[in-house]
C-alpha cells in the first residue's frame, strides 16, 4: 500500500546505496510522514533477520538518506 512503512524504509535504503540521494531524502520525508519516530537504531533493534551484514547494509542506507539515529 502506498502508506507501507516496510516499502517505504526498502525504497529509501536502496535509492540511497544507488547514489540517488535526492530521490532518498524524498522517500525518507514519506518514510517519516508515516512513522514520525522512526530511527535507524528502532530499524536495527526490529529487523527480522540474524544477517548482520544485511542489517548493516540496510540501516547504512536509511543513514545516507538522512534517516534519524
Amino acid at each position: 500500500t502506498p502508506e507501507s512503512p516496510v516499502g517505504w524504509r526498502y525504497l529509501t535504503a536502496s535509492l540511497a546505496h544507488l547514489g540517488r540521494i535526492e530521490e532518498a531524502r524524498a522517500a525518507k520525508d514519506r518514510l517519516l510522514r508515516i512513522l514520525p519516530h522512526e530511527s535507524a537504531g528502532l530499524v536495527r533493534a526490529n529487523m527480522p533477520s540474524d544477517n548482520v551484514d544485511f542489517i548493516n547494509r540496510f540501516v547504512d542506507g536509511l543513514r545516507k538518506a538522512g534517516v534519524p539515529e
